[in-house]
């Protein structure tokens, strides 16, 4: 490293502030050292010591803390461009993506099936046999339909909130009495 390094000091200080020689050579970036934490936490999921429900939260735990991270960190990394942002988005997208590749190898390969040695599988509407989709359907009817917040997106209302970390569904209405069509 040399002493040119910007390093981010405090929630919204970006590569501000130049290192001197000495701690130059022993700085660790606050963004990459975040990815090597959460690749510790991606290790116990792929430890095939670990129980199976116990990797497939430490997937999701993951999962959760990228989230996050992308919320907070990378959000504030691209606010204004600059070659050391640009560098260091750069390198956190380098040290991503085989940990994502990871996951999702892992999840495919490691936990489906071993969810479905203990008969936990996941199927597809059209693959379920009329009872069980009777009991989907009944399941759903009684424990999360209550829970679902119907929006309505037109040009009379303004655009709803979205809530960051939610699952939000936009379907394509039509009226089967005319041609009109909306968003809901």
């Amino acid at each position: 490293m040399s002493a040119n390094l910007l390093v981010s000091i405090g929630d919204h200080g970006i590569l501000n502030t130049n290192l001197s020689n000495d701690l130059a050579d022993v700085w660790m970036d606050r963004d990459l050292s975040w990815l090597d934490f959460n690749g510790r936490v991606l290790a116990e999921a792929l430890d095939e010591r670990t129980p199976l429900l116990e990797r497939m939260k430490f997937l999701a735990i993951f999962s959760s803390n990228l989230d996050e991270f992308f919320m907070k960190r990378i959000a504030v990394l691209r606010e204004k461009s600059s070659p050391e942002r640009s560098e260091l988005l750069k390198r956190i997208r380098e040290k991503l993506l085989p940990a994502l590749r990871q996951q999702s190898d892992c999840f495919r390969n490691d936990i489906v099936p071993g969810l479905a040695a203990h008969g936990i599988t996941f199927a597809q509407w059209h693959g379920l046999t009329t009872m069980q989709r009777d009991e989907a359907s009944n399941y759903f009817d009684e424990q999360l339909s209550a829970a679902l917040t119907p929006l309505v997106i037109d040009s009379v209302h303004s655009f709803p909130f979205l809530s960051s970390l939610s699952t939000s569904l936009v379907f394509s209405l039509r009226s089967p009495d005319s041609d009109q069509s909306g968003y809901g």
